[in-house]
């Protein structure tokens, strides 16, 4: 068909014979044939095609005219043919380029939105993740809230737990360096903390309470905890007792830290102290009693003898004047062995109700005549009376002024501070007890007592001076226990020495006073039953009631009593009185036959005697239908007196 065309041209072109017309259709076939470029440059075999042939027959017909400027044009259209044909080699490559530069934009585009699907998917599973991951962050920001409010909670707790507690809560490290201080009092634990931390325990305690400090540390580095070391620490105000509880705080591996809580342990140390007193003065007054009881009866034989001597002897004779140095020596053994008792387990008090006021300024005034030593005193004025052996708590008194006088050598001045109790819980010694006490305090301004003496003052036997005996203060804390009281004692060298007393009160204005009863005239003779398991003082006890006139049966012990009481009472010559020794060791005492003996005949007289007595019948006579009680060794005219009482 293109050839059917270019053949028709040519034709045309052939058959046109005047140059100018060939010209114009000439040209008019070349600008079909540049229209025809931008058509066929995308495919160059349909370009040669279609221009070559039409451009080589243009050529032909253009040198069909034999004429030189055609010629040239025919190289010129040759030319031209050339050019069209590199243009369109450089079309074809520019449109293949383009095409091939489309297709890839094209398959870009398609990568691109198929990786923009990708990640738009990838985003949103992300997002959901990142969603999800903030929700368990946002829960897991409320949990650790939680557990920040539970932890600040649980550290305020702590912290008003600590100071709540009484005690001095310290960190120290391995070597006893103190790392941290905890305190109730905050005035203290700021004290505590600038004075500590960064020192040691060999630096900041006395030597032997920062060995047992190390010692609790290194057990507690074995064994997780230790207990029970008790330290001794002297403070501005006195001494004081401290028990560690130590344990260990793992920090790594290779170190570790130590709590220790440290507990003030004076009150108790003191009242095991009191206790532990207690149980010596127990011991060694069982000792004293047996003693007292022995050596008692030696007394009675001893006097007795001494008084029939002094009876059978002229008055002008010169062995008058020994007997009498001998009775009056053996009186004041008789007095010693009495302080022995005192403290023993039979030296129980004969109480009534008592005024302190007259008792104490009575007795101190007493013992300060004479001395250069002053005392001032001061009442409440509603005083309460107290129930007390008033015979005991005069020596208390005076015993305890004496060591005063004795520590102040130049003179000085004794304060002395009558109270009432209001409230025992004031007290740590009267926290656990009931009733009411009243408060004596004894103050001097001597020499004061060391602090490694201080503990044992009522220690029996015990005594800083040269002709003490060590029983003064030791009587002191006796007579205190068995009314019930307390005794303590503060002092620091130099600055005196305060002694405290708490005796139980007794709400009565009213002293009952024993009235004598008025003496009658000299009795007939009386037939009176001796028991005692000493053979001396059986004999001494007859010889005595023969020169008051009296018959006297003598027995050994409760039941040969009994027996012969009876026995006398069925013959028609009954025992008026009977004299019983209240401890006979092995056998039936006073105690137990008087109280037979009483159910028997109500009506008997019965005196008990005794040098030693764990008993408080002694004491509480008369609850036991006695009618009374005497303490050996008693003389001639003591007894004179009691069997005219009893037998009037």
């Amino acid at each position: 068909m293109v050839g059917a065309s270019w053949s028709l041209i040519y034709q045309f072109l052939y058959g046109m014979d005047d140059p100018f017309v060939f010209s114009a259709l000439l040209i008019l076939a070349f600008g079909v044939i540049s229209s025809a470029i931008p058509i066929l440059s995308a495919c160059i075999p349909a370009f040669i095609f279609y221009t070559y042939p039409q451009g080589l027959m243009v050529i032909v017909t253009i040198l069909r005219f034999e004429d030189k400027a055609y010629y040239w044009i025919a190289v010129a259209v040759g030319l031209y043919m050339i050019m069209i044909t590199l243009f369109i080699r450089n079309t074809n490559r520019s449109i293949l380029q383009s095409i091939r530069l489309e297709e890839q934009n094209t398959a870009l585009i398609e990568d691109l939105n198929n990786e923009i699907s990708q990640r738009e998917i990838l985003i949103s599973q992300r997002t959901l993740e990142l969603n999800e991951k903030n929700n368990d962050l946002m829960l897991e920001i409320k949990d650790r809230e939680r557990t920040e409010e539970r932890l600040q909670q649980a550290n305020s707790n702590l912290d008003a737990t600590l100071r709540a507690i009484p005690d001095l809560l310290f960190e120290l490290d391995e070597k006893g360096t103190y790392v941290n201080v905890w305190a109730h009092d905050q005035e203290l634990l700021i004290a505590q903390k600038s004075a500590l931390l960064g020192q040691t325990v060999t630096e900041m305690l006395p030597a032997d309470a920062a060995q047992a400090v190390m010692v609790a540390i290194h057990e507690a580095a074995k064994t997780e905890a230790s207990h029970g070391q008790v330290i001794r620490l002297p403070l501005q105000h006195g001494v004081h007792w401290f028990e560690l509880s130590t344990s260990r705080k793992q920090l790594t591996n290779d170190s570790s830290h130590f709590l220790m809580l440290a507990r003030d342990i004076t009150d108790k140390h003191q009242m095991e102290a009191e206790v532990f007193k207690g149980r010596k003065l127990e011991a060694v007054g069982v000792l004293a009693g047996g003693i007292a009881h022995d050596f008692n009866n030696i007394l009675s034989a001893i006097l007795g003898n001494i008084e029939l001597a002094t009876y059978r002897v002229e008055k002008d004779d010169k062995a008058v004047s020994l007997l009498s140095d001998a009775q009056k020596a053996t009186k004041r053994a008789a007095k010693l062995t009495q302080q022995l008792l005192t403290f023993s387990r039979g030296g129980h008090p004969v109480k009534e109700a008592t005024s302190l006021t007259g008792l104490i300024s009575e007795t101190a005034d007493f013992v300060l005549h004479g001395s250069q030593v002053s005392c001032d005193y001061t009442f409440q004025d509603d005083l309460w009376m107290v129930d007390v052996d008033s015979g005991q708590i005069s020596q208390v008194i005076q015993n305890i002024i004496l060591n005063a006088t004795h520590a102040m050598p130049e003179g000085g001045k004794i304060n002395i501070c009558c109270n009432n109790v209001e409230d025992n819980a004031t007290e740590s010694f009267l926290v656990t007890h009931e009733g009411n006490f009243v408060r004596i305090t004894i103050r001097d301004t001597g020499v004061g007592i060391p602090q490694n003496v201080i503990d044992r003052i009522f220690d029996p036997y015990f005594t800083t001076k040269r002709e003490g005996s060590g029983l003064g203060l030791a009587i002191c804390y006796s007579i205190i226990k068995k009314h019930d009281g307390h005794i303590t004692v503060q002092s620091s060298p130099g600055k005196g020495t305060l002694f405290t007393l708490y005796l139980p009160a007794k709400h009565s204005s009213n002293v009952t006073v024993a009235i004598p009863q008025k003496l009658q005239p000299a009795v007939k003779a009386a037939r009176i039953m001796v028991m005692d398991d000493e053979e001396m003082i059986r004999e001494i006890a007859q010889k005595q009631l023969s020169i008051l006139g009296h018959d006297a049966v003598l027995v050994a012990d409760g039941e040969e009593a009994i027996n012969k009481y009876l026995e006398l009472q069925a013959s028609g010559t009954p025992v008026d009185l009977v004299i019983m020794d209240l401890t006979i060791p092995g056998v039936m005492g006073g105690r137990e036959a008087s109280k037979k003996l009483l159910q028997i005949a109500p009506e008997t007289k019965i005196i008990v005697a005794s040098g030693y007595s764990n008993d408080p019948l002694m004491a509480n006579y008369r609850e036991y239908g006695l009618s009374a009680a005497v303490a050996k060794p008693f003389d001639l005219g003591r007894l004179k007196k009691a069997i005219e009482d009893f037998l009037a």
